[in-house]
């Protein structure tokens, strides 16, 4: 029996990481010597051993690795590769995530720190260094129901604006199989709760950021994704928005870990390659008469930086333009929607007014960061004259056009949608996939099927439109 009167000495615990700048990795294999340290007890001449169980304490967004995979072979070496994941966008110097390569404003670490906590209570940011050098990096959120719908895998899949749009681009046999399909899927994905999706939020933007095209580095984006869906018990995850020039080896690793892929949409770029408007109008057969209405029209167009002053004057022409798409129309609403912007985003936001003696006709509030004017949205009075006079056009085309030749920007990103009327004022429509990985096993043979479907319709709508562009 040991002495119940020794001295009891203090247990220590010392764990050694594989980080290369001195704060504790997650990484094939994170933790890589753990030392217990035991004074023992002493009672006369007898020398008792204590034996000790004891556990790691648990970590920011922790799980156990998961099982190697056969498709895994040739995993990197914990030595080459090591991923770090945070809970929140404050613990990430800003320059260590751009160094990631964001493509995008809304990738950068300027948008994700703004938009920080207004999605999800629950979110997951990664960056992988391999050589110990940033190689990638990924955002990821638990969405539920009600969520911003474009990072929803349970309403985007099955939304009916995305299936009338490329149901021309589908057969009647086609259309009728989608139809079924979507009918027989919403239920269960709706039932599947809370996904962890990867991707920007407001922004249609991808999250999974790969500096390199190595297999090292996208097995850890990878990984890191499912372990932060295990960790939430999210039945689904998904990376959205990827472009079409992703890496092979992230699709090649998306797939090996049961990713099903589709494309979702395409990105409308308009690159800046006129000197002026006229030239541009010149190679723009249908912006021509619209350019000349504009000139002849004597409407007052200006481009303010000072948001807040403008809020009164647009709320109402953006509550139209979201009542037409289907909203309420809701003033309020769109009034706080701006006052978001400018609370978290003034630095980067400017406002085209298009009047007419003084009453506001249209407007368009667009970003600008790097060489790239960001379009985010617009709203107009939508009455006759308005019509008449193409304000709209105005407003979110010409003038952003005009204004692009003027600073030097080479790039305008005008998002996805309305690809008729983008394609024919110039824009390049660039393919956005989303890769899918569902857990009910209920829905996955289904789901290939449907995806399938969607991706054969959206590349028939994109080539059709691009070839608009580039004949």
């Amino acid at each position: 029996m040991i002495n119940e009167g020794a001295r009891k000495r203090p247990l220590r615990i010392e764990i050694a990481s594989q980080g290369t700048d001195g704060v504790p990795t997650f990484c094939t294999s994170t933790v890589t010597r753990i030392e217990v340290v035991c004074t023992t007890c002493t009672s006369g001449s007898d020398t008792y051993t204590l034996v000790v169980k004891t556990a790691l304490p648990r970590v920011p967004v922790a799980r156990s690795p998961a099982p190697r995979r056969e498709a895994d072979a040739g995993a990197p070496r914990a030595d080459a590769v090591s991923t770090r994941v945070l809970r929140s966008f404050a613990d990430i110097a800003p320059g260590d995530w751009n160094a990631a390569g964001p493509r995008s404003l809304f990738a950068s670490a300027r948008w994700l720190s703004g938009v920080e906590g207004t999605l999800s209570e629950h979110n997951a940011y990664a960056l992988i260094r391999r050589e110990g050098r940033i190689a990638g990096a990924l955002a990821a959120y638990l969405v539920g129901e009600g969520a911003f719908a474009p990072m929803n895998p349970a309403e985007l899949l099955v939304a009916t604006d995305m299936l009338e749009q490329i149901a021309p681009f589908q057969s009647a046999a086609e259309r009728r199989r989608t139809a079924h399909l979507s009918e027989r899927l919403a239920p269960e994905l709706a039932g599947m709760g809370s996904a962890a999706v990867c991707a920007c939020p407001y922004s249609r933007e991808a999250a999974m950021l790969q500096r390199d095209d190595s297999r090292d580095t996208a097995l850890a984006l990878v990984r890191t994704l499912d372990e932060i869906a295990g960790t939430w018990q999210a039945r689904s995850a998904a990376a959205l928005y990827l472009p079409h020039s992703l890496s092979p080896e992230l699709a090649a690793v998306l797939d090996s870990h049961g990713y099903v892929r589709t494309t979702l949409a395409a990105r409308s770029v308009l690159n800046v390659q006129w000197p002026t408007i006229a030239g541009y109008a010149d190679k723009m057969r249908r912006a021509r008469p619209e350019i000349r209405a504009w000139q002849e029209s004597g409407l007052e167009v200006s481009t303010s930086e000072a948001l807040p002053d403008l809020i009164t004057e647009i709320a109402p022409l953006y509550a139209r333009h979201l009542q037409k798409y289907g909203a309420p129309l809701d003033i309020e609403a769109a009034r706080r929607t701006l006052t978001w912007i400018d609370e978290r985003f003034s630095d980067l936001a400017s406002v085209v007014v298009v009047r007419d003696e003084g009453r506001a006709l249209a407007f368009h509030l667009y970003f600008e960061a790097g060489d790239t004017i960001y379009s985010y949205f617009s709203g107009q009075t939508y009455d006759e004259l308005a019509h008449k006079t193409k304000a709209f056009f105005i407003a979110s085309y010409y003038e952003p056009i005009r204004l692009a030749m003027n600073k030097g920007a080479t790039t305008i990103d005008y998002g996805i949608g309305s690809y008729d009327t983008k394609t024919a004022r110039g824009c390049e429509l660039v393919p956005l996939h989303g890769f899918f990985r569902f857990a009910d096993r209920r829905i996955t043979d289904e789901v290939p099927e449907y995806l399938a479907l969607l991706d054969a319709a959206w590349t028939r709508l994109i080539r059709r439109y691009q070839a608009r562009v580039r004949g």
